[in-house]
């Protein structure tokens, strides 16, 4: 109940199917909805790189300039950001839906047989896709949020 008080107070909501509906072991998921009003822009990796290698040419000619000292400590801070925000935008971009859902739920291999037996007899005509053949994590939180 303190978890859940939390999690209410954090603006969470439960969503009312329980996975044990999917042969799990029973146990509600927590989502926490969000506006987003801006599209965010992915560093460009290759024109940073460009530039700390344009700074640190001008740099090697001055090399007690205090300005491009900074200037160059300040471009290799921001290149070390965006290729961390990078990997890790690239870990979170699942190619195959079951293994994801496998690390996401953390699920053993019975675990995620029996996710894959419950997900195969959910009528496949009930999720809005195009490509009929394949179903997204997304599609798939969809239908559990229904």
């Amino acid at each position: 109940k303190k978890d859940e008080a939390f999690l209410r107070k954090e603006k969470y909501e439960m969503l009312p199917t329980n996975l044990e509906e999917f042969g799990l072991a029973p146990a509600h998921l927590w989502i926490r909805r969000i506006e987003r009003t801006a599209i965010p822009r992915n560093a460009d990796l290759a024109k940073m790189t460009m530039e700390l290698q344009d700074y640190m040419a001008l740099l090697s000619k001055d090399p007690n300039d205090p300005m491009l000292q900074s200037m160059v400590s300040k471009m290799q801070r921001r290149l070390q950001t965006a290729q961390t925000k990078d990997n890790v935008r690239s870990k979170c971009n699942p190619t195959e839906p079951l293994m994801y859902a496998k690390e996401f739920l953390a699920l053993n291999l019975s675990e995620l047989t029996k996710l894959q037996a419950a997900f195969d007899r959910i009528p496949k005509t009930s999720f809005a896709y195009k490509d009929k053949r394949h179903i997204t994590p997304l599609d798939f939180c969809r239908h559990i949020g229904e």
